[in-house]
């Protein structure tokens, strides 16, 4: 009453009240008032990974009066403070659970939860998660309407989220700016575990002079490109994302400007899982448009396109893990066969692509769900479970002590005490580990190069010897510490650890050339293998086209012939080496800069076109040239996805997935993110690439 003589009806009404029907002193009918309601809070966690067949979480529900809640459709007892607690049987795959709330007053509310069982897929590996972004224009402002691509958005954002578990962003209509911004969006909230789909269905235009496609979004002018969403701003968007996998799907006139020629091979039978393995362990960029350079059909596939129907059969009939070249193969005969148009599947063009492949894993919906009451007892006891739960999966993954002595303050005896003092103490034995930088070297001058298969007796940081004629040349790297990793780039780059070297060791002054290597073939050594130089021409430029056993046996015949002990770099020499003493992003600085290597933006002229002569670009602090960028250089380490777990001694990391082994430093064809001196990456170890080489070590004894 004293809200409604302070403010009236009029200002009940503008401050959020709802005013029904009621009769004031002086019988003027109104509304009666009450609070406008706003939908219950279902808190969950989103993803759940579990090992076990079965999961067993907490939640929190909120609304006005009594909250019911179903698992999909099931009831689901709620406790008089919001409290519910669900066991699930988790089938193979991932699994999706659809809570829904509705409180007294009618509201309702959804919240999925996405169960994945990852020790079922423990073969295939890890897939990471999944995200789409889904436009589909109608209604254009300028352009003549379509019929049928909101619809298709529609449907195909339905299938994604359904059957494989997408986390999908549908924009109905969209503009420049809308379609921008989501990108945008996109790219800086993806890490490098997840995947995107984009799927465009809309007009498109193609621009012959300037040899350029466009997308056309509802606000396009004819002949004006102002609004339109030029190929290349995808394509630099998408090469700037820490997206593992990315798949742009173009339903829409022109789209073949996207593409460029695919080298793709397709695999059956016995060779599917090993080729899953790879197209998921592998950077992949590409696109699957629904015609080359010629106008695509917005009908004849009923109540969708020709592409987007056969597109919704391909993916809706699959109940396996599908590669995007075997979901191209299914559709696109269907497509060729009812309408003037040829759909294509191919890498995208400057955009970060390193030969794999984005994979659909469909989710398993039939689920089991066994619905329990929380446990007896009191409303502040289930309070502070679930608080427990909420915060510990906020930290579980951090790396600031602080976080672990909050949580132990809060619940001194909770489930997961011992794990955070655990955690608590080795972060903080990290934080006072001593850092000794290493000395400065030496700067190395050609002029003092002992005589060939002769070196001094004492060898310091800095010098450069050579054991025998076509032996590689050699930096001694001195003794020191570093920390190795980041806490602010991608997983697996995780944690930041210190590693001590306590005896110095040398390092190949350049990557392995093909004289170097040419040499070794001569000899009888490295298999008799003449690895193919892609027509860039051999000599000094590195050695490409060479898998891990090609370098081991190397660095076999290397030992061989110069009676010294050759080996691969560990993870842990090869990042300590690159970095010389500096804890910038890169060697020369925090920014790419130009001119300072070769890679798809490091302003050189053989970016994103081939490999460069050794030596091309300025030594690091250590004397080492082309660390960062030409060809990836294999290392003799296992793939690990963290360093979790890692050598403490700065050797190699013999256990994991040896089926694939680290690579570091970037190449030719990577954009500057993967040139970082803490970037790491593993490759399948009977890779041949033409941005792949290697780089030696020797032991001083």
């Amino acid at each position: 009453l004293i809200v409604a003589l302070a403010l009236g009806f009029t200002g009940l009404a503008k401050a959020g009240f709802d005013t029904g029907n009621a009769v004031t002193d002086n019988g003027v009918a109104v509304e009666p008032v009450r609070l406008a309601q706003t939908a219950p809070t279902i808190t969950v966690p989103k993803r759940i990974d579990t090992d076990q067949d079965t999961v067993d979480f907490t939640g929190n529900v909120q609304g006005v009066g009594e909250v019911t809640l179903t698992a999909n459709g099931i009831p689901v007892p709620v406790a008089a403070n919001g409290a519910f607690r669900i066991r699930q049987q988790v089938p193979v795959g991932r699994t999706k659970l659809l809570l829904v709330a509705e409180d007294a007053s009618g509201q309702k509310a959804e919240q999925g939860v996405w169960v994945r069982r990852t020790a079922a897929m423990a073969e295939l590996g890890d897939f990471g998660s999944y995200h789409a972004l889904v436009i589909g224009n109608n209604d254009y402002q300028h352009l003549p309407d379509l019929k049928m691509a909101v619809s298709d958005a529609e449907a195909v954002a339905a299938l994604l989220e359904d059957r494989y578990g997408f986390d999908v962003q549908l924009l109905r209509n969209a503009t420049r700016y809308d379609i921008v911004s989501a990108l945008d969006t996109l790219r800086a909230e993806l890490t490098g575990n997840d995947n995107l789909l984009i799927y465009y269905a809309g007009h498109g235009s193609l621009d012959v002079a300037g040899d350029e496609g466009f997308w056309q979004p509802v606000d396009a002018e004819p002949d004006r490109s102002a609004n339109w969403v030029r190929n290349t701003t995808i394509t630099s968007t998408l090469r700037a994302m820490q997206a593992k996998h990315v798949m742009v799907v173009a339903d829409s006139c022109y789209s073949g400007k996207l593409t460029r020629e695919s080298g793709a091979e397709l695999r059956t039978g016995a060779e599917r899982d090993t080729w899953l393995k790879r197209m998921a362990g592998k950077r992949s960029r590409t696109a699957m448009v629904s015609g080359g350079l010629e106008p695509v059909l917005d009908a004849g596939g009923g109540d969708h396109s020709v592409f987007a129907k056969a597109f919704l059969d391909a993916l809706g009939s699959n109940n396996e893990v599908l590669d995007g070249q075997s979901l191209f193969d299914a559709i696109k005969r269907p497509v060729a066969l009812n309408a003037y148009q040829t759909p294509d599947y191919a890498d995208i063009q400057r955009a970060g692509h390193a030969g794999g492949d984005f994979l659909f894993v469909p989710v398993k919906v039939e689920v089991t769900v066994s619905i329990e009451a929380p446990a007896a007892a009191s409303s502040g006891e289930a309070v502070t479970a679930q608080q427990e739960m909420l915060f510990w999966q906020s930290i579980q993954n951090s790396t600031d002590p602080a976080d672990y002595e909050v949580y132990l303050a809060q619940f001194p005896k909770g489930t997961f005490a011992g794990l955070a003092r655990n955690r608590l103490r080795n972060l903080k034995e990290t934080e006072t580990a001593a850092v000794v930088p290493p000395p400065t070297p030496t700067p190395p001058s050609e002029a003092v190069q002992p005589a060939v298969g002769v070196y001094p007796k004492t060898l310091k940081p800095g010098d450069v010897f050579k054991d025998c004629d076509v032996c590689p040349e050699m930096v001694v790297i001195p003794t020191g510490s570093f920390t190795m990793g980041t806490n602010d780039g991608l997983s697996d780059e995780w944690p930041a650890h210190i590693v001590p070297f306590a005896r110095p060791f040398a390092v190949g002054k350049f990557e392995v050339t093909f004289l170097e290597w040419d040499a070794c073939v001569a000899d009888g050594g490295c298999r008799g293998s003449r690895a193919s130089d892609q027509s860039w021409g051999r000599g000094t430029r590195p050695v490409i086209n060479v898998n891990w056993d090609d370098a081991k046996e190397y660095v076999s015949w290397l030992s061989r012939t110069s009676g010294a002990e050759y080996r691969l770099l560990s993870e842990a020499e090869w990042e300590y080496a690159a970095r010389a003493g500096t804890t910038t992003g890169y060697y020369w600085g925090d920014s790419v800069g130009s001119g300072n290597a070769n890679c798809n933006g490091c302003g050189s002229r053989w970016d994103d076109k081939k490999t460069a002569p050794v030596g091309s670009f300025a030594a690091n602090a250590f004397g080492l040239h082309d660390m960062l960028g030409n060809v990836w250089e294999w290392v003799e380490d296992c793939w690990n996805d963290s360093y979790a777990g890692a050598p403490s001694d700065g050797g190699a990391w013999t256990t994991g997935d040896c089926d694939r082994r680290g690579v570091r430093g970037g190449s030719w064809y990577e954009d500057p993110r993967d040139e970082l001196s803490a970037h790491r990456d593993g490759h399948w170890s009977d890779d041949r690439d033409g941005n792949g080489g290697f780089r030696v070590a020797r032991t001083l004894l």
